[in-house]
């Protein structure tokens, strides 16, 4: 199955803040989310991942352990 990105005149739309934004030059990623075709800007991946980190106990014990 070809993955399918929601592209604007200008780039590619982020699929939480639907923002356009230029993979190759600002960054963020595009990808599956099980079989939903998804991309993220730069700042919703950032946060993103951020949230992730936060809900997971392996990387709070880490990132306590590096400061």
């Amino acid at each position: 199955m070809a993955e399918k990105k929601e592209e604007g005149p200008e780039g590619i739309i982020c699929s939480v803040c639907r923002s356009e934004f230029d993979l190759d030059e600002e960054g963020g990623t595009t990808g599956l989310f099980g079989i939903l075709p998804v991309a993220f800007c730069p700042w919703c991946l950032a946060s993103l991942i951020d949230m992730v980190q936060q809900g997971c106990p392996t990387c709070q014990d880490e990132s306590e352990s590096i400061h």
